[in-house]
């Protein structure tokens, strides 16, 4: 139905308090959603939508979902890498996914999937040079999270040296059968993973002196990008196609700062969610939720 004004500006006031005071948001959308003494049937899938690095939540809240008493029988983990740089190779991401999940003793299959020409990673990660950006969102894709690019015979090395300087933070590698471990979000971060590369600009560092001044005069001339209903219908109908038997769809929170209006960032939103049973949506505080140190 119709939203009032009033009303959605004082839940996305909400919502901004909520992410200013670096919590945890998280938005469900349950047409149908099992109750506490429901038991899922065998074959039922939770999907989950990983665009951006969100630090790993997406991937946690999946996992602890999957353990229930509801979920445990019969779920299975599917997470769909999402594609969004025509550069972005889907064997080496795969992999690389694959790779990371194993390390983190979940268990779930991995697809990856092409969204190009959408700019969906936009809707959900910081740009660089907007001032009004609440601290502790996005800033990378998946592929830039494990610093991984397309082509090349290096590839392998490029996951290899990523995942492990990732992973591990410079520490000793775990012993075999160490389970889970993640950070509660009220509580400062024990490990930090390794500081995330910068883009290149003309294949040179951006720690380049000369190309870091061209990037922030570049950047002062650009405008922080808007929310597109375009973009959203492209990413509801790649989620119909994959996922619309799913019991549970899991994927990122656009940024609420990034829409014009109040009620342009709820369109946005029911248009991502649009014919799908259950959806959560989900958006980080900035700190890294999974690492292998027990």
């Amino acid at each position: 139905g119709a939203w009032s004004p009033r009303t959605v500006d004082d839940y996305a006031n909400t919502l901004k308090g909520l992410i200013n005071m670096r919590r945890v948001v998280c938005i469900l959308k349950g047409l149908s959603f099992p109750q506490s003494r429901d038991k899922m049937p065998r074959g039922s899938t939770i999907d989950i939508y990983w665009v951006v690095d969100d630090g790993g939540i997406c991937l946690l809240m999946s996992y602890i979902l999957s353990r229930s008493t509801v979920w445990r029988a019969g779920v299975k983990i599917r997470v769909f890498v999402v594609l969004t740089d025509a550069d972005e190779n889907p064997q080496v991401v795969e992999h690389a996914v694959v790779d990371f999940l194993q390390q983190m003793r979940i268990d779930a299959v991995v697809i990856t999937v092409d969204l190009q020409n959408a700019s969906l990673q936009d809707d959900f990660r910081a740009d660089p040079w907007d001032k009004n950006c609440p601290s502790g969102v996005p800033t990378l894709t998946v592929c830039e999270k494990f610093g991984l690019k397309k082509g090349g015979d290096d590839d392998d090395l490029t996951v290899a040296s990523s995942l492990a300087s990732y992973t591990y933070g410079g520490l000793p590698s775990p012993c075999n059968g160490s389970k889970p471990f993640w950070h509660n979000s009220c509580m400062p971060c024990t490990l930090e993973s390794t500081p995330p590369t910068f883009p290149t600009v003309n294949n040179m560092p951006f720690d380049n002196n000369h190309e870091r001044g061209s990037m922030m005069r570049q950047r002062q001339k650009q405008q922080p990008r808007c929310l597109s209903l375009g973009t959203a219908k492209k990413f509801n109908n790649l989620i119909r196609r994959h996922s619309s038997p799913a019991s549970l769809v899991v994927t990122h929170l656009p940024l609420l700062h990034k829409a014009s209006e109040s009620v342009d960032f709820m369109e946005y939103v029911e248009t991502m969610m649009n014919h799908m049973n259950n959806v959560l949506l989900i958006l980080g505080t900035g700190v890294e939720y999974l690492t292998t140190v027990a």
